[in-house]
């Protein structure tokens, strides 16, 4: 079983991706900040992290940066953005990680 973190402010987002996640039989971890990404991230040590860009306050990259800075191995971490925008692409190549983009539901 793989343990699966998602971060989104969006609760309805977090619901969906929770369902799909124990439908595949996989454990999964939900997050709504930044901030609570990071402090779970410790106690939890998920195998592979969703992770919302347009997150307020902590953005989703300054997190995928810390978490990479605390354990660069640790976990797969995917980057997703709810638009397709270059400036997304960019920054996710200069983290050396591609960019996901999802339509909203």
């Amino acid at each position: 079983m793989v343990k699966i973190m998602a971060v989104d402010d969006r609760p309805e987002t977090l619901g969906l991706i929770e369902k799909i996640v124990k439908r595949a039989g996989h454990e999964f971890v939900g997050c709504s900040s930044g901030e609570e990404c990071l402090e779970i991230y410790e106690r939890e040590k998920p195998d592979l992290i969703l992770l919302d860009i347009l997150l307020p306050g902590m953005d989703g990259y300054e997190v995928f940066e810390k978490n990479q800075g605390a354990e660069p191995e640790a976990a797969d971490r995917v980057p997703l953005s709810p638009r397709h925008r270059p400036a997304d692409h960019r920054q996710a190549q200069a983290l050396r990680q591609p960019a996901l983009h999802h339509q909203a539901i």
